[in-house]
């Protein structure tokens, strides 16, 4: 055991995370109330708020997760069902009500960043990592849209955690990971991975019988809160549609309109190439009867993606590469910005260069993990490459990243504090296995 002394200066100021942690809440809160009980503020750039509102209303109003009656499976329900009871409960303000939950669970979300952070670094790192988490640009943004991102960001982190506590061999930690993974696959269709990044995390860390039960939770757990929404898919489309009609239209988006923002053109294309348009098939009045059902829809779309990918040759390499950009360095945050105003488009610059600084480090941060714990660092990379690979043929851009993998860049982007978890009162340090590494 080596002992020394606790460092002095900036970087071991307990002040200098507060103030940090302290202004992030505070532009959370701002953001909650400039917002209010709009859909939208002046920092949105739009997206599917007006979407899950409808499906919510339509739940509201006793219609079944429909349009015009029509049943759906083109949205994951748990979100829109989350509408539909804080309508219940706070009446016309709903919408600044479901704000105000969005900003507990992101301070939630920092926390428990913090508490992975400890795991994994140690104790000093952990105020650092809660600061990082309340200050970063994409997730304080996402407090105040009506969007499913600030609540998948604390599901996966909260996956995360226990993904890590998953070392000890402890049961309870795999039966968390599964009731986390299926209801994160209920909230967002994209995180339906999970549950096979908690598998991998069994079988790289239990021998024997205790990894046979160990699958077995995180199989069969996730399956179960996913069987209700997978029987109503079953009955209402009669068998022809199990989890989700999203797949078709998403692959012609991809192909069309990579970074998941389609100009007026772009839609026009959409319309010929598939026949129809989202914007159509989520419409609360008649004129979406003129349209079929949901699943011949997302039929059409499948037919009309797989031409354009096959037609698309060589090209399509340049728009996957285009789209890994998007998606990782946040590119289509520099090049789709010319309809905001200057101030929007130099908040969104100034966001991106700290989040390339962040990742930056993150990347540095994985590499000494990689000497740390090996089965650790190997289960976060599996985790990352899948949450991209999956994203390949479908339109990326960076909100589809951060509920994913944000949370976790804070968490690695904290290595620099590394310290023992184990820290006395009186300021004596064991030197971490982290440190050793050094």
């Amino acid at each position: 055991m080596t002992n020394r002394a606790r460092p002095s200066g900036f970087l071991s100021s307990k002040s200098v995370p507060l103030l940090f942690a302290s202004l992030g809440i505070i532009a959370r809160i701002g953001i909650v109330l400039v917002s209010g009980n709009q859909l939208t503020n002046s920092l949105s750039g739009g997206g599917d708020a007006p979407a899950y509102l409808r499906l919510a209303d339509s739940l509201y109003k006793h219609q079944g997760f429909s349009y015009v009656g029509q049943p759906s499976a083109f949205r994951p329900p748990l979100y829109p069902i989350l509408l539909d009871g804080a309508h219940l409960t706070f009446g016309e303000h709903y919408i600044f009500a479901v704000r105000v939950l969005q900003l507990v669970a992101g301070i939630g979300m920092a926390w428990l960043c913090a508490v992975i952070a400890q795991e994994i670094w140690g104790v000093r790192s952990r105020n650092w990592c809660f600061a990082l988490a309340l200050i970063f640009p994409t997730l304080v943004y996402f407090t105040g849209e009506i969007l499913t991102e600030t609540f998948a960001s604390f599901m996966a982190v909260l996956f995360l955690l226990f993904l890590v506590r998953s070392k000890s061999g402890r049961m309870s930690d795999y039966v968390c990971m599964g009731l986390v993974a299926g209801l994160a696959a209920l909230l967002r269709f994209n995180m339906i991975f999970l549950p096979f990044i908690a598998g991998w995390r069994v079988l790289s860390t239990l021998k024997n019988g205790q990894r046979s039960r160990a699958l077995l939770v995180v199989s069969f757990i996730p399956f179960c809160i996913l069987l209700p929404w997978m029987i109503r898919n079953l009955v209402v489309f009669h068998g022809e549609v199990i989890y989700s009609t999203h797949t078709g239209m998403d692959l012609v988006e991809g192909i069309i309109e990579p970074e998941g923002r389609a100009d007026q053109q772009q839609q026009q294309q959409i319309l010929r190439e598939a026949g129809w348009q989202m914007q159509g098939l989520e419409r609360t009045d008649s004129l979406r009867l003129r349209y079929p059902s949901e699943p011949e829809l997302n039929r059409q779309a499948m037919r009309a993606a797989v031409r354009l990918w096959r037609d698309a040759g060589w090209h399509g390499v340049k728009i996957i590469l285009q789209k890994i950009g998007y998606f990782w360095l946040s590119t289509d945050q520099l090049v789709s910005i010319s309809h905001f105003s200057r101030r929007v488009q130099l908040l969104r610059i100034a966001g991106v260069g700290f989040y390339w600084l962040s990742l930056a480090v993150a990347v540095a941060g994985m590499k000494k993990l990689l000497r740390v714990d090996v089965h650790l660092a190997h289960t976060l990379i599996i985790y990352v490459v899948i949450a991209t690979g999956l994203h390949l043929l479908f339109a990326m851009n960076t909100r589809l990243r951060v509920p994913l993998v944000d949370p976790l860049i804070c968490v690695l982007a904290t290595y620099p504090f590394a310290t023992s978890k184990r820290e006395s009162s009186t300021g004596q340090t064991d030197v971490a296995p982290v440190l050793q590494e050094a």
